[in-house]
């Protein structure tokens, strides 16, 4: 039987819980913070993905502004949100749009990274309540691109430890390795620069941090230069969120960015090592 992964319009509302949350305690009545980083760790209860086990990150930044990523470490397939979330005392609601890719190919494993009707994008409502730097529980709609409603799905997720890091550019300067072998380097000030090795593009722009105190930077940078196969990459512009984990040996940084060509709206999803 062909293996589907997880409805992932859902798995990104799982992410997009953590929109609801940032800074120390609280109770309902108090208006929380959306800023911050936040994961969660499901196992799939039934359908065809039944017994995998997701990873979701999700990045917030101080204006509402969120990336979420929920990798399935079964099949290797992995959704992808951009969008705008707010919150109102406890309360959160948002909406945004998502994609389903292939993040990795795991031996042995063959699968067809979409949703069932076929489609790889959609795009997700939510509501749901937060209880400040502990947990957030959410429930989320979506409809596909091919317009397939995705079921209600109610969702937690927790506070990260990559909160506990401070923003710094001059400890995220280096170069960094993609996950197709491609180079991106980030210079003291925040200049990124590097070319993929898969569609020849050149890649320039900035990363700066968020604000002083949250572990999310924004990343903004075009393309430029692309191979003939991918010359109508030329001049896309990329903008997303990133965040960076030093406890980690190398150091990671996570970041995910979308830019649209020919009206066609590209994402990408990163885990880059720290070289």
């Amino acid at each position: 039987m062909k293996r589907f992964p997880l409805i992932l319009i859902a798995s990104s509302a799982v992410a997009l819980s953590g929109c609801g949350g940032g800074g120390g305690g609280g109770s309902t009545a108090t208006q929380q913070s959306a800023a911050g980083v936040w994961q969660a760790s499901t196992t799939v209860a039934s359908g065809a993905n039944a017994g995998d086990t997701i990873q979701s990150m999700v990045l917030v930044a101080p204006n509402g502004q969120y990336y979420t990523a929920a990798k399935n470490q079964t099949n290797g397939c992995a959704s992808v949100g951009f969008g705008q979330a707010n919150v109102n005392g406890s309360a959160i609601s948002g909406s945004g749009i998502g994609a389903v890719v292939t993040y990795t190919n795991i031996p042995g494993v063959s699968v067809n990274c979409s949703f069932p009707d076929g489609s790889t994008s959609g795009t997700v409502n939510f509501t749901g309540t937060v209880s400040t730097g502990q947990s957030l529980t959410i429930t989320s709609t979506g409809v596909t691109s091919a317009g397939t409603t995705i079921p209600a799905s109610t969702d937690t997720s927790q506070w990260s430890s990559l909160n506990a890091i401070s923003p710094s550019i001059s400890e995220l300067a280096g170069n960094y390795q993609t996950s197709t072998g491609s180079v991106i380097s980030i210079s003291q000030t925040g200049a990124v620069s590097g070319t993929d090795s898969t569609t020849g593009c050149s890649l320039n722009g900035m990363i700066s941090a968020s604000d002083a105190t949250h572990n999310i930077y924004y990343f903004s940078a075009q393309n430029s230069g692309c191979s003939s196969t991918y010359s109508s990459m030329n001049g896309a512009t990329w903008n997303g969120l990133a965040s960076f984990n030093s406890s980690t040996n190398p150091n990671l940084l996570y970041l995910g960015a979308s830019a649209k060509v020919s009206n066609v709206s590209l994402v990408i999803a990163q885990s880059l090592v720290k070289q």
